[in-house]
């Protein structure tokens, strides 16, 4: 089909000219066959639709900046396609409180017992289909899963909303094994279609009449934050963040998978502002259950580092690994089993660390750092009182990494 100019060929809705669909989509690299006339019109029944939503186009606009740098992060740590990121705006229209019907709930709408197999708690104190990075990481884990069992990215998405064994079912009868060619329910024979839509608008908001400027957009979600560890339980949060300079309010809307006014027992990670009065001393005092590290810096009482499980590996192999105990390894993560899911980060306070000191090379981020020695980018920011995440060339960075990298 050849390229034609975008508003010669529109529509005209009260004066403005909409641009028509454009000649060529695709998600995750692979192309949407537009020139089968049943899928030009399902995409287009979702196309114009979805165009003239003006208050959900635009409040997603403004949430874009708030978890899209966050999830473009992570898709590049895990190794997965950008596009995914846009499922995730078609799901819960990158609402952090988005809650369904069918009881799923969070950005990427995890319902309980699959939040649950891909590591996620759920319970009536702590909902962590709410916690941004974990069920973020879940979700990339599972679309990953999903393509290696069904060989697409298309079909990948399409049994994310479907189901797997509903999807398998499907193309078993029809022995199909093409999205496009396959007779589905009207939701998943729409859904893949909504968010290609959404990329495209959300791309390309100008083209559709959208302009939403910088100073308009919501901030990244972990903007004025710092991550604090602390040790469960903690029976009246109230008092807590009173002690330490902020409020209930705060730590709840910045950790929206606290159900309750109290944590259970285990080790939690929490976004907190950059303002309160918890120090790392103090932190080492409260997660007495964490062990002391060999150096005496009081930056390493609470050195951690992150494993992402790999193909084949166990609980075991892993403790072992960093001289720790399973039992512990399920604790700091808050897993319920020792099954080991693949791709899963888990969180390792380890005392196997050496102090060392790292020239920045030109072309490194506070990112590529962290990845490279496996430690966070709020770690490297704390250890060197860095306030931004840009790493200048020539720099030298104080590292505390595992022994022997």
């Amino acid at each position: 089909m050849a390229q034609t100019d975008s508003l010669v060929n529109s529509i005209s809705v009260r004066g403005f000219k909409l641009p028509a669909l454009p000649d060529t989509l695709e998600f995750c690299g692979e192309p949407i066959p537009l020139d089968a006339i049943d899928v030009r019109e399902r995409l287009e029944d979702v196309f114009y639709q979805q165009c003239f939503r003006e208050e959900r186009i635009i409040l997603l606009l403004k949430r874009q900046t708030k978890y899209f740098p966050f999830f473009e992060k992570l898709l590049r740590e895990l190794d997965a396609p950008d596009d995914l990121k846009y499922l995730a705006a078609a799901e819960s229209s990158l609402r952090i409180d988005a809650y369904s019907h069918a009881d799923a709930a969070g950005l990427w709408q995890f319902i309980p017992d699959t939040g649950r197999r891909w590591g996620l708690t759920v319970s009536a104190q702590v909902d962590e289909r709410f916690h941004v990075e974990k069920s973020t990481r879940a979700a990339i884990a599972m679309l990953k899963k999903l393509h290696e069992r069904f060989g697409s990215w298309t079909l990948a998405a399409a049994a994310y909303n479907h189901g797997a064994i509903n999807m398998n079912a499907a193309m078993q009868k029809q022995n199909e094994d093409d999205y496009y060619a396959l007779h589905l329910n009207k939701e998943t024979r729409q859904y893949l279609f909504y968010i290609v839509v959404l990329k495209e608008i959300m791309s390309r908001p100008e083209r559709y009449g959208y302009v939403v400027p910088d100073y308009q957009r919501y901030p990244p979600f972990n903007q004025g934050l710092r991550e604090v560890t602390v040790k469960g339980p903690l029976e009246d949060l109230g008092t807590w963040c009173k002690q330490y300079g902020f409020n209930y309010k705060q730590v709840k809307y910045h950790n929206y998978w606290i159900m309750k006014y109290a944590l259970p027992k285990g080790v939690w990670t929490l976004w907190v502002p950059d303002s309160a009065t918890i120090s790392s001393d103090t932190m080492a005092a409260v997660n007495d259950s964490v062990p002391a590290m060999g150096n005496r810096d009081s930056a390493t009482a609470r050195f951690y580092i992150y494993h992402t499980v790999k193909t084949g590996e166990t609980l075991g192999q892993i403790a072992r690994m960093y001289g720790v105990g399973v039992a512990e390894i399920m604790q700091w993560n808050s897993l319920k089993t020792d099954v080991a899911m693949l791709d899963t980060r888990l969180k390792i306070f380890t005392d196997k660390v050496r102090k060392m000191l790292y020239t920045v090379k030109p072309g490194d981020t506070l990112l590529s750092i962290a990845l490279r020695y496996r430690i966070s980018v709020s770690q490297i920011k704390a250890w060197n009182g860095l306030q931004t995440d840009t790493a200048r060339a020539g720099a030298e960075l104080t590292l505390y990494t595992l022994n022997g990298d």
